[in-house]
């Protein structure tokens, strides 16, 4: 085993000029995107913890589930191979994009083993399977669930969302008064909600739905953050349900608005997650939090996945999992 998986932390915050002069606001970013000078974001916030869990288990593999595409799998596999560990992971349908066919190729060009599902339930039928097979050859494998959330990796978010409160209390930025974020899997809102629960501020906190799992709402956020420390109060969270558009990977044309908007502050969003939430902050900044203090929380890979434009080959049983749209 190398050494232990570390990020570059604290990771910065600074206004956003041209995002606030075309609302008529203060944005600022927390950029999540630089906590790994290669592949950073929210997948590696809560792949810290998964990490250091697997060390103390001893364990020689990691099995995970993912879309074909996925930044999860890809972050999963990249720095979990650094740590010496065998990768397993199973791929469901996606649907295609330029972006997303970038990080599908990057995946399959990793030492990783890689296994092509019709659905989410045969992906989870896939792993069990799995699971058992490197058990009898004397394997120790770890599973990690998809979008890398548990309440153990909530513990990393929730560190991220401490770190803002020491950066507000250190001036670097002023006090929000709403932050928003990407609701995929649920890690980062809940880490998020927890660490503002920590304190007697009056910060909102906007989740933006972009995988459409409507269990995953307040009572399951609540849950995943249940190991954490209790709240003396919980802080306020609205869940926005109006970005997802026709689905998980779909893009908008909000969404669009919003990638090239804060394209002229330096962020290259994504539009299956960060160009929604983004989409949101903007709405709202036109709307009902007119001239009110943004944040918004960048949780893009950033590093390899922002530079790299060349598109991989791909396994044929792999490409037939991409949907394509219309």
């Amino acid at each position: 085993m190398t050494t232990p998986f570390e990020l570059v932390a604290p990771s910065p915050v600074h206004a956003l000029p041209e995002v606030s002069r075309a609302l008529g606001a203060e944005v600022f970013v927390k950029r999540e995107d630089q906590t790994h000078p290669e592949l950073g974001g929210g997948k590696a916030r809560k792949l810290v913890p998964l990490l250091a869990e697997a060390a103390e288990r001893r364990a020689t593999h990691l099995l995970t589930i993912g879309a074909v595409g996925s930044n999860h799998v890809f972050t999963t596999a990249t720095h979990g191979r650094r740590q010496g560990l065998g990768i397993w992971a199973a791929l469901v349908p996606h649907l295609e994009s330029d972006g997303a066919r970038r990080v599908a190729g990057q995946t399959c060009a990793l030492d990783v083993e890689l296994v092509p599902a019709r659905h989410e339930p045969h992906a989870v039928w896939q792993a069990g399977v799995q699971l058992q097979r490197l058990k009898g050859q004397g394997a120790r494998p770890f599973v990690i669930p998809p979008g890398g959330t548990s309440p153990r990796a909530v513990t990393g978010c929730a560190a991220a969302g401490r770190e803002l409160l020491q950066q507000v209390d250190s001036g670097l930025i002023p006090r929000p008064d709403a932050i928003f974020c990407v609701l995929g899997s649920g890690g980062t809102a809940a880490g998020l909600w927890q660490a503002l629960s920590e304190r007697d501020w009056p910060i909102d906190l906007y989740a933006v739905r972009v995988y459409p799992s409507w269990l995953l709402r307040r009572t399951a956020l609540a849950l995943l953050s249940a190991g954490l420390s209790p709240r003396p109060r919980p802080a306020s969270l609205k869940l926005v349900d109006d970005q997802l558009g026709s689905g998980y990977g779909a893009p908008t044309d909000a969404g669009r608005a919003a990638q090239a908007l804060f394209r002229h502050d330096g962020l290259e969003l994504d539009l299956t997650y960060t160009a929604k939430a983004a989409a949101a902050l903007i709405a709202a900044a036109r709307g009902a939090l007119a001239g009110r203090r943004l944040l918004f929380w960048n949780t893009a890979p950033g590093g390899r996945l922002t530079t790299v434009r060349e598109v991989l080959p791909m396994p044929a049983p792999l490409e037939k999992l991409w949907l394509r749209s219309g």
